[in-house]
């Protein structure tokens, strides 16, 4: 039996294609014309995104699509195809008629750094990051200097390179990760920054400080001790000892210090036993073999106690009894307060006697230096020739005439 094939495109007026329809035996398809694809029915043609829609479709310039899906290029005006039918040059009759239009092709050496050709036809000249364009020329690229504006985002100092720029930071501060921030340097945590005694961090810097008791060298970091006894005795009334950082007041034989700690007081015998072999003191008995009480100062009215701890205390007692007298009271059977105190003195810490100014002694200081003496507890000698001096300051009181 003879099989014959049906044309399904022409009984079927196209087979139902939109574009081309192709018999083949037994059955058909269609297709579609250039820039088209078949749909998914196999029937419709639908466009194919190329030609212009895709870099221009290859133009230099203008680009035009074409029914068959090809594309035509051309030129502005001014400018001419190149055989390459996509490329365009300026042609010879516009560039007579105008010099002013020119294309980054023809003309690259007229910029300094980058060119730039718009469709327009305009040709700029422009510059790298870190440069700006002379607005003299419109041609040359001059170093930008970042550094005008906002100090270029450094927080201190602001370097300009050319065609960019550097932040730094002031002495004591570090430039951290974002190459802008300056951070403070805490100099006294690496070997306490080379001070003796005491560091002190400061923004950018730091500074060293001595303890009590010490001055700062010249070198700034080290502490030298300072000799209290070289200004004014360190206010002792005899013999001043210095020591590393303090300095401390010491008496002559047969004195002993008060309880300021700079006064000499005059001692007395030492304080004898009595037949029970105590004393009384704060109404308790101390036994004699202890010797709690060293000796009797000035009058009788006071004594040295040593303490276990080594310590020495002059205390005021009643007389010939060895007993403390009342808080506030102090004195020959106890007889003085601290209302008593003459010339501008005032109760010491433990209201124990006066402490009298420059010029006068006495147990309530009612009584002026002895003539040839002057000062705190009238223990300094007039230096005039024989002559006196004033109890007060120590000045030389001269005759009159002399």
């Amino acid at each position: 039996m003879l099989l014959s094939d049906v044309d399904e495109c022409s009984l079927m007026k196209g087979g139902g294609c939109e574009h081309e329809c192709l018999n083949a035996f037994g059955s058909y398809r269609c297709q579609c014309r250039r820039g088209y694809r078949l749909a998914h029915d196999q029937r419709s043609c639908e466009r194919v995104l190329e030609g212009c829609q895709v870099g221009n479709g290859g133009c230099q310039h203008d680009c035009h699509d074409q029914p068959d899906g090809g594309v035509v290029c051309s030129c502005r005006s001014g400018y001419q195809l190149e055989p390459d039918r996509k490329s365009c040059v300026e042609s010879l009759n516009a560039l007579a008629l105008s010099r002013e239009r020119v294309t980054c092709v023809s003309h690259r050496n007229d910029c300094h750094q980058l060119c730039m050709d718009f469709v327009s036809g305009e040709v700029q000249c422009r510059c790298l990051p870190g440069y700006q364009l002379d607005i003299n020329d419109l041609h040359t690229c001059n170093d930008a200097n970042e550094c005008s504006k906002d100090n270029g985002g450094c927080a201190q100092i602001c370097e300009n390179t050319i065609g960019s720029f550097q932040c730094s930071c002031n002495t004591g501060y570090l430039l951290i990760y974002d190459q802008k921030t300056c951070e403070d340097i805490n100099e006294c945590v690496n070997n306490n920054a080379g001070c003796d005694h005491t560091c002190l961090n400061t923004p950018g810097s730091y500074q060293c400080m001595c303890e009590e008791g010490h001055t700062l060298a010249g070198d700034k970091h080290s502490c030298h001790d300072v000799n209290e006894c070289m200004d004014n005795n360190g206010n002792c009334s005899q013999l001043c000892k210095n020591e590393n950082g303090k300095r401390r007041c010491e008496c002559f034989g047969g004195y002993v210090i008060a309880p300021d700690g700079r006064t000499c007081i005059a001692a007395m015998d030492s304080i004898r036993a009595s037949s029970s072999n105590t004393f009384s003191f704060n109404q308790s008995d101390v036994a004699a073999n202890e010797t709690n009480f060293e000796y009797l100062i000035g009058d009788g009215s006071h004594a040295v106690m040593h303490h276990s701890s080594g310590q020495e205390e002059v205390v005021p007692l009643v007389q010939n009894t060895g007993r403390e007298c009342d808080a506030g009271q102090f004195g020959i059977n106890c007889q003085f307060s601290c209302a008593d105190c003459r010339n501008g003195a005032r109760c010491n810490r433990r209201k124990s006697g006066c402490e009298c100014l420059a010029g006068f002694t006495g147990m309530i200081c009612d009584e002026k230096c002895p003539t040839g003496l002057w000062g705190i507890g009238c223990n300094s000698i007039c230096a005039c020739d024989g002559q006196t001096c004033d109890p007060i300051t120590g000045d030389c009181l001269c005759p009159a005439g002399v």
